[in-house]
């Protein structure tokens, strides 16, 4: 296991240096471009695993085994306590608080945060040969068709604006939180089912599907992503593909299923976070199962810290529960020349710019041309440069260091 300090930089810089020194090898040693599997828990705590706490209650042998066979970063840092800022974040390589979302997070219903014109992790991927996939919980706003005289969407009607529109070829999960309505899984653009009945799920109440189970989610998502990784390996085996594995638990509300209960000594939430163990578990027994396991990059991490409300005696051994410092592990098996072993080459390169990291990733020349900043503030794109693709706004996640607006030419 290789352990570092890592920059307190948002954790996307520390993934995307990953990946960009994964695919990093030399012009004359072409290299299969990696399979990328990216799983992030939700309110997942640092001192949860039994590879960051020793003395952990919680049985969570899949991620320490990620870690054994990988790195684990020791100083990893959220850009917010909140959910939707860190997928934002993710996904885009910018602050959430440069849209108009200045604090908290958005809801089941919430509009879209991410234009649809910004360049993402998925549809840069896209671009060069990969298939992407989303499972699991989304939670950066949907465009719903709303009914012209209720205030309330259109279930029967297709989402005109959602994860497909940002470069994922397939989606499957639920909009926000589990305790967020509406209580319904969507599938691409549609939801599956109309939901007809008003529920109440832990905090909230809102529209459900008949028969919605939360206790069923985290399950269903687990059988979701296995299916996506089966569908891979037998219908395009020679093309890369990338899964974003967006997990809903531990967060609220804590409710393991019946085969996981009573699994560890902290209480329900324990046995929650065995939950996220065992679908870990489930996602890289399928990559062996299929042969995959070897050229896949697997990232797990968690959107922020733990909840600071779940009772003390159901908390134990997990002292750093509600730190925004991150667990982050990644684990690629394949031993090559590339750089994606020296953990003091990733971490330098998370600190210093994001723009040619991400474009290194798929190997692309790029050069840039400088935007202007009411321009870049009201999404109005380059109009010198037709081609261009606007990327990250702030260099250095607000280090002082570059505060340029820029774009991608390519």
């Amino acid at each position: 296991m290789v352990s570092h300090r890592a920059s307190k930089r948002l954790v996307l810089f520390t993934v995307i240096a990953v990946l960009s020194a994964s695919v990093g090898a030399a012009s004359d040693a072409p290299q299969r471009l990696p399979n990328i599997v990216y799983i992030r828990a939700d309110d997942l705590g640092y001192g949860d695993l039994g590879c960051y706490n020793r003395d952990s209650k919680i049985p969570t042998p899949h991620m320490d085994r990620l870690a054994a066979e990988g790195m684990r970063f020791l100083d990893a840092h959220s850009v917010a306590s909140v959910c939707t800022p860190t997928r934002y974040g993710i996904l885009t390589g910018r602050y959430a608080w440069r849209t108009p979302m200045k604090t908290g997070g958005l809801f089941g219903y919430s509009a879209p945060l991410i234009n649809t014109w910004r360049i993402t992790v998925p549809s840069l991927l896209k671009r060069h040969g990969y298939q992407t996939g989303c499972v699991g919980k989304w939670h950066l706003g949907l465009d719903w068709s709303w009914h012209k005289y209720e205030a309330r969407p259109d279930f029967s009607e297709p989402i005109r604006v959602g994860p497909l529109d940002y470069g994922f070829d397939y989606f499957f999960g639920i909009a926000a939180s589990a305790d967020m309505p509406p209580f319904i899984s969507i599938e691409n653009n549609l939801t599956v089912g109309l939901p007809t009945e008003s529920v109440k799920w832990f905090r909230r109440r809102g529209l459900a599907l008949p028969g919605f189970k939360v206790v069923d989610v985290m399950p269903t998502l687990a059988r979701k992503a296995i299916e996506r990784i089966e569908a891979h390996a037998q219908n395009t085996p020679g093309k890369p593909f990338f899964l974003y594995f967006s997990l809903t638990a531990p967060h609220i509300p804590v409710v393991p299923p019946e085969f996981v209960t009573g699994k560890s000594q902290a209480g329900r939430y324990g046995d929650f976070v065995h939950l996220v163990d065992w679908t870990v578990g489930q996602v890289t027994e399928s990559l062996e199962a299929h042969g995959l396991a070897e050229n896949t990059l697997v990232i797990l991490t968690s959107d922020n810290g733990g909840r600071i409300w779940v009772p003390a005696d159901e908390r134990v051994g997990s002292k750093y529960s509600a730190e925004p410092k991150l667990l982050v592990i990644s684990r690629f098996l394949t031993r090559s020349p590339w750089p994606i072993w020296d953990t003091r080459f990733l971490i330098k390169r998370s600190a210093t710019s994001s723009r040619p990291t991400v474009l290194r990733l798929v190997r692309q020349e790029h050069k840039f041309c400088k935007l202007d900043t009411n321009r870049e503030k009201n999404s109005v794109p380059c109009p010198a440069c037709p081609n261009t693709v606007k990327l990250s706004s702030d260099s250095n996640f607000g280090s002082g260091s570059d505060r340029s607006h820029w774009a991608a030419v390519g």
